[in-house]
């Protein structure tokens, strides 16, 4: 087997692979046996070869067509192990001669390698620090956030309808038509009364009101409480009349309270128990932001060219995820919809494959560099405080994870040592300093990465296209 590379733009490589005629021949002749094995030609053939030499003639073009894809699969791996190439994603061929007995077999591949980054650029980079405070208000704010959550509604007994009470109203719109009137009276129509759920001018109409008060209301159909449905868009003036109403009462935040919602004994364990999850949530939104600044800073010191499939690959995942999202937060949106706003996403989920890309071939570039790895022992441990968080056992989520699932834990790891690495080299400052740098610099490093996405755009659209009408 001969092989030579040429190297093209970027992480591109044309590679040509020249096949000995023996390994041809060999590779011809054991399709057409494959081939004989299942074929079933008239005539009743008894010899073997007979039945063989039949195939061969009857299925030539067939047989050829296979014996070039089994002496690609075949002879390119072993053709990129030789130059030492490793390829990222699918090679796409770009010519080939026809197999036939006897002779060579000449074909070039288009290959997008994994890119160098011999000396990774690392040390001294900002390393985004975010005080983390909880302050008592934060805590009576989450307290009250708690009280409203276990609220019940009660009848409302004194004064009149405000914002966060519920009521049950009747409704009739003033018009001479039955049929208008007849699809548009309610006599049990829910109202909750807020900003968001209640329109005006029924709102400010209801406000103050009773069980049993009526009164009238001008307003469009848009504004009343008339439930689903196309009703139109026309203005009347509405008889209305209250039937029920609630008010939102909170539970008084005593330890009885505490016992109620968190099973602990008293208020101050209660208010302790807040403070220190709101410490660990925005404990993990400060390392959140840190990590993004500093992935930002990465991709920033270490330009290279990154392989356009790759970003294809990754972006047509999260797109794939993306619009599983959508399914399961609203089962009943039709497909074409849901392709719509996948759509409306598509720009902003390729710039984060972009990024996520870039740093994948970053980080493995340090871990090399620094030597970092991870044992078996690290995946059990982090397997069991998944498990722990879960509620099942180690062994139990071992098995759901698989291998893949497995290797997603191991590369987790790897890529939290790689990070730490990177902050033990590098200086702290403030977090909101270096967002403010960040965000000065946006518009130039967009620039930078535009031809980037637009290429990716280009190859990708048609393939996306394509999934979506196979799902159609």
């Amino acid at each position: 087997m001969k092989v030579s590379v040429v190297r093209l733009a970027g992480v591109e490589r044309s590679v040509t692979v020249e096949v000995d005629a023996e390994t041809v021949a060999g590779a011809l002749e054991a399709t057409a046996r494959e081939f004989a094995r299942g074929a079933n030609i008239p005539g009743g053939y008894r010899k073997p070869q007979a039945k063989l030499a039949r195939v061969k003639q009857m299925l030539r073009k067939e047989i050829a067509e296979e014996a070039t894809a089994r002496l690609v699969s075949e002879s390119l791996p072993h053709a990129l192990e030789e130059q030492k190439l490793k390829a990222v994603g699918m090679p796409r061929m770009l010519n080939h001669s026809t197999p036939a007995a006897g002779q060579v077999f000449t074909y070039t591949a288009l290959v997008e390698v994994s890119p160098e980054i011999p000396a990774p650029r690392y040390k001294g980079l900002a390393v985004p620090v975010f005080p983390v405070t909880v302050s008592n208000e934060d805590v009576d704010e989450k307290i009250e956030a708690l009280r409203k959550q276990a609220a019940r509604y009660v009848p409302l007994t004194e004064g009149g309808l405000a914002d966060g009470c519920t009521a049950t109203i009747s409704l009739a719109p003033r018009t001479p038509n039955d049929d208008v009137r007849t699809r548009l009276a309610r006599k049990e129509a829910m109202v909750y009364m807020n900003e968001y759920l209640c329109k005006e001018p029924l709102r400010t109409a209801l406000t103050g009101k009773r069980v049993g008060d009526r009164f009238s209301v001008e307003a469009p159909v848009g504004a009343m409480p008339l439930g689903r449905g196309d009703h139109g868009d026309a203005a009347y003036v509405w008889d209305v009349e209250v039937t029920t109403a609630q008010v939102q009462q909170l539970p008084p935040a005593d330890d009885q309270f505490a016992m109620q919602v968190r099973g602990l004994s008293s208020m101050l364990a209660l208010r302790g128990d807040v403070r220190d999850e709101l410490r660990e949530e925005r404990e993990r939104e400060a390392r959140l932001k840190a990590d993004f600044l500093l992935g930002e800073a990465l991709i920033e010191e270490n330009p290279f060219d990154i392989p356009h499939h790759v970003v294809r690959n990754v972006w047509e995942d999260r797109l794939d995820a993306l619009r599983e999202g959508f399914r399961r937060r609203w089962g009943k949106m039709s497909e074409e919809a849901v392709n719509q706003l996948v759509e409306m996403r598509s720009r902003e989920e390729l710039d984060g494959a972009y990024r996520e890309t870039a740093l994948y071939f970053i980080q493995e570039s340090i871990a090399t560099a620094e030597g970092v790895s991870v044992t078996d022992e690290e995946v059990s441990a982090k397997l069991g405080e998944l498990a722990a968080q879960e509620g099942v056992s180690a062994e139990d989520l071992r098995k759901k994870a698989g291998a893949s699932g497995l290797d997603s834990v191991r590369a987790q790891i790897r890529t939290s040592k790689v990070m730490k690495v990177v902050e033990s080299f590098g200086v702290k400052e403030d977090g909101e300093s270096v967002m403010r740098r960040r965000h000065a610099g946006r518009q130039r490093r967009g620039m930078l990465r535009q031809g980037h996405l637009n290429r990716s755009i280009r190859l990708s659209r048609a393939a996306v296209a394509r999934r979506n009408a196979g799902r159609a």
